[in-house]
């Protein structure tokens, strides 16, 4: 188990902020409004991430994670525009999964290991995601053709899911999609 919690007193986000001194035909003393600035802000993250492992007997074994992450700023000293949705408070949390799961399920024998592991990422705000959930499934093979040369296969994507696992305002839903499935296969040479 790991949590965390950072307390940043002197962080930069963006914001549109009220400015005193801009051109504001509309204000009756034809000054003020807001604008969109890089300022000095507080940062506070929180972050949590779940491990088991287990070892069933001498071929199988498990492994588990769950990842959660949290983020808040706060504009200093500056007046925020209320009406403001695209600053870095209303959508640092929107641009990746809330939740991410991952699942390994490992097996070896002899000269032989295997590992079959599945992703779900889960929360994604659909305004920016192509969708609220993906789950990506993947494998490995590999086989210890000397005691320092081994062969592998890697199979990201297996199933060809179509996601993404971040997300940005200024491009369209689905704008960082991940890979297709692919394959790798190769020779893992120790010296």
């Amino acid at each position: 188990v790991n949590y965390t919690v950072t307390d940043l007193d002197n962080a930069i986000g963006r914001y549109s902020v009220f400015d005193p001194t801009v051109v504001n035909l509309g204000a009756p003393s034809g000054f003020g409004g807001f604008v969109s600035r890089s300022v000095n802000a507080t940062q506070k993250k929180k972050a949590l991430n779940l491990i088991a492992n287990h070892q069933f007997n001498s071929n199988w074994a498990v492994a588990t994670s769950y990842s959660w992450v949290r983020d808040e700023f706060k504009a200093k000293n500056y007046e925020i525009n209320p009406n403001d949705t695209t600053n870095i408070n209303a959508l640092i949390n929107k641009f990746r999964p809330t939740n991410v799961y991952q699942a390994d399920i490992m097996y070896g024998a002899d000269r032989w290991s295997a590992t079959v592991t599945a992703q779900l990422y889960t929360g994604n705000n659909e305004r920016y995601f192509s969708d609220n959930r993906f789950t990506v499934f993947g494998f490995i093979v590999n086989y210890d053709l000397f005691e320092n040369t081994q062969l592998y296969v890697n199979v990201d994507n297996a199933t060809n899911e179509a996601y993404e696992n971040k997300a940005a305002a200024n491009y369209l839903v689905g704008a960082f999609p991940q890979p297709a499935r692919n394959f790798t296969a190769g020779v893992l040479q120790k010296f």
